[in-house]
């Protein structure tokens, strides 16, 4: 966090832990593939480096370290951004995500259904899935609200910055907002009016994104020009592929 003003966004903290935890990751993941080969009884090195990658990056992939600093990062964005809050309760809060952080992999690591492991392969399957799913579960959670905070945070840009409705008109900032209402919104329009459409909306929405997120780091000025430009064509290009189909 030393270029924390580059961070707009609890989102942005957000992956930015996921990254660093992913990183850990596969450096312990390296590790463990190395002492599993070193290890080995037989001069067979695959097997052990391709049995860490089952167990270590497929089977507890989706709930690991990514997960744990993701989380942890979430109490620090609450800290960086909820500036109204008193200091405490902003300290308070981030103990209270890292702290989370730690009982997720801590009962991760406990032999909780350990019996359940010694049951062959299914055995190890179920155990690796039923101690997992609650990681998994707090890691939606943590990303459903930092999403949340994002499209506050684009819609406020759009409601501020943007009036021009050939920009961004009033009725797309909700769903400009939102990553599963511009998947919908795709959605209906390729089954209306064809995929070359759907993938113009696409285009569009991205241009319209990436202005937001040029005005929320610079405000209005010339570093935002070409971006309006590429909204103005991607909006005459899907109106264009419209009017066809009409």
């Amino acid at each position: 966090m030393v270029a924390r003003t580059q961070f707009r966004t609890p989102l942005s903290v957000v992956l930015t832990g996921a990254v660093v935890g992913l990183g850990f990751q596969i450096v312990e993941n390296f590790v463990y593939a190395t002492n599993a080969a070193v290890a080995a009884t037989s001069d067979d090195q695959l097997t052990p480096v391709l049995s860490t990658f089952l167990v270590r990056g497929l089977l507890c992939g989706l709930w690991s370290h990514s997960v744990y600093t993701a989380v942890s990062a979430y109490g620090l964005a609450v800290f960086l951004f909820d500036r109204k809050a008193a200091l405490a309760k902003r300290v308070g809060i981030a103990a209270l995500f890292f702290a989370l952080a730690w009982l997720l992999h801590a009962t991760w690591n406990s032999p909780i259904l350990s019996s359940i492991q010694a049951q062959g392969l299914g055995g190890a399957i179920l155990y690796f899935f039923i101690k997992g799913i609650l990681v998994l579960v707090v890691g939606i959670w943590i990303w459903r609200m930092a999403l949340r905070e994002q499209a506050t945070y684009l819609e406020g840009l759009a409601e501020h910055y943007v009036s021009d409705p050939a920009l961004i008109a009033p009725d797309e900032r909700p769903a400009l907002a939102c990553l599963g209402t511009r998947r919908a919104e795709r959605k209906a329009l390729r089954k209306r009016a064809g995929r070359a459409a759907a993938r113009q909306l696409r285009a569009l929405q991205r241009a319209q994104l990436r202005l937001l997120t040029t005005l929320g780091r610079w405000g209005p000025g010339n570093r935002t020009t070409a971006h309006e430009r590429r909204v103005r064509k991607a909006r005459r290009r899907l109106e264009a592929l419209l009017a066809k189909e009409a």
